[in-house]
């Protein structure tokens, strides 16, 4: 028979709250110390659950991490920027073209096999695999010389140019939740996966229809800390845009049968100072 919860608390989360912010303008990095801890005696279950989510995709496809590519030119090392920013191939193209050093390397894009092919007729050329610009130029993560094709050094890449970006946006917290990560073959602290469904500009709404719950260590929730983080593990930069989530507490007997309606099971507890007394656990711990 399906056991209701005791108690149910709803946690409605905002980053327009400029103090919880932990880093500035990119707004995904929130931490709430709550004025009334959510406290439960121990044979008690403190069941959570993701309930909605709504982020708006003001984070660029090419960002700090992955916009270097190093290459080399007749042995000279040199490296190229791309700004950060919303690119299609077309765009991309031309800002490579007009960032090589001297232009002594053009940039051609195959739109039958969306494949970049760079140039030179004046000397030969290395794509370094120390980029991190590869998986949008479609290169394996290897070093690439260039040959000579009808007597003009060139290289095309290997692979098809993935433009995407992160595909997913990865919701942590510092509550015991646990979650399998094929990226880190561990338990990582994930409340839910995001799928990125939408376009630049517009807003992502997500809900629990799966209706996932977490079974919790702690007894004690004094602070909540959230983080959005791409598929490279890397905290997205939201770019000063504001996002929200709810968060579902239920609480449920650990040891023993629903008779009747305990109020004192869940109790909320003023706060001193600001105190985190949430298991002593920091997402830190937790995320790598």
């Amino acid at each position: 028979m399906y056991q209701l919860p005791r108690s149910t608390r709803l946690i409605h989360i905002d980053s327009a709250n400029d103090e919880t912010v932990l880093n500035g303008t990119m707004k995904s990095d929130i931490r709430y110390y709550f004025k009334e801890a959510i406290t439960v005696s121990s044979n008690y279950q403190i069941v959570v659950s993701p309930n909605e989510v709504q982020i708006p995709i003001s984070f660029y496809q090419i960002t700090a991490h992955n916009n270097t590519l190093n290459y080399t030119y007749d042995g000279e090392d040199f490296t190229l920027i791309i700004s950060a920013g919303n690119y299609d191939a077309v765009t991309l193209q031309t800002y490579l073209i007009n960032s090589f050093e001297d232009s002594v390397i053009t940039v051609l894009f195959d739109v039958v096999n969306y494949k970049f092919i760079f140039t030179s007729t004046t000397g030969t050329f290395t794509m370094k695999s120390t980029s991190t610009c590869f998986t949008l130029l479609g290169f394996s993560n290897q070093d690439h010389n260039s040959a000579l094709v009808s007597g003009v050094n060139t290289i095309t890449s290997d692979q098809v140019c993935n433009m995407s970006g992160t595909r997913n946006i990865y919701v942590h917290s510092n509550l015991s939740v646990t979650s399998m990560d094929t990226r880190s073959s561990r338990f990582e602290n994930i409340l839910c996966k995001l799928p990125i469904t939408c376009a630049p500009g517009q807003i992502l709404f997500w809900s629990n229809f799966m209706l996932t719950r977490f079974p919790v260590n702690e007894i004690y929730i004094g602070m909540l800390e959230v983080q959005l983080r791409d598929d490279l593990g890397n905290l997205v930069d939201l770019n000063n845009c504001d996002w929200s989530m709810s968060i579902q507490i239920d609480i449920y007997p650990s040891d023993r049968e629903v008779t009747q309606l305990d109020h004192s099971v869940l109790g909320l507890v003023p706060m001193k100072n600001n105190q985190n007394i949430i298991s002593n656990q920091n997402i830190n711990d937790v995320v790598p």
